[in-house]
């Protein structure tokens, strides 16, 4: 700074100034399911040998900032969030990075049997009729509880014991999420009558 008064009398004055390096917060996310938890992991860089000692993670729908490096978060709801990431380093230099996320619906499992009362060796037809709102849904995994399984879509099953048998269906949508149904004591399974008779001439 140079300063010269109204008599021509001057004088100079020297200081530094340190100008510290922005951050350049950057993170990386995965697309996944409600209930399922979707993990961000950090990307930041900064250079001159700063480092970052701050994170504040807004997910986009509504719950508390997180403070974590890599912080994971459960979405209840399906749809795409904008996630941002304020991070900054030790000088108090910060910066901001916004991302989207894609969270995908769970597919809605149901399932109805042609006759929950059956006898043995009579084939009962497995009827799927599981929905989901978003993509579609790909696999199927039946189980009929007494040992037998199946992957149809809609199976054919035939016991050859009598007995109570408890049923589940677990569905898989094309974009991976999966959600599963068990039905306790589902079909009733009778035994066979032992047809018999005798006869005199």
């Amino acid at each position: 700074l140079s300063i010269i008064s109204s008599a021509g009398c001057s004088s100079v004055f020297t200081n530094t100034v340190e100008v510290y390096p922005q951050p350049s917060p950057d993170f990386s996310a995965n697309n996944t399911c409600i209930g399922t938890s979707a993990n961000f992991s950090d990307l930041s860089a900064v250079t001159g040998g700063q480092s970052l000692n701050s994170w504040t993670w807004a997910f986009g729908d509504g719950s508390p900032v997180n403070n974590a490096q890599n912080p994971s978060h459960i979405y209840t709801q399906s749809g795409t969030y904008n996630v941002s990431l304020v991070g900054s380093t030790n000088w108090g230099c910060s910066d901001t990075v916004t991302r989207s996320i894609t969270i995908y619906p769970n597919p809605q499992v149901e399932f109805k049997v042609s006759d929950t009362s059956t006898c043995v060796n009579v084939c009962s037809q497995f009827l799927d009729l599981s929905t989901i709102t978003g993509g579609s849904i790909n696999s199927w995994a039946w189980n009929f509880g007494d040992g037998g399984t199946s992957v149809q879509r809609n199976p054919l099953h035939c016991y050859t014991q009598p007995g109570t048998y408890s049923i589940s269906l677990t569905v898989t949508s094309t974009n991976g999420c999966v959600e599963n149904v068990a039905l306790p004591n589902f079909v009733d399974v009778y035994p066979t009558p032992a047809a018999a008779f005798t006869y005199s001439p």
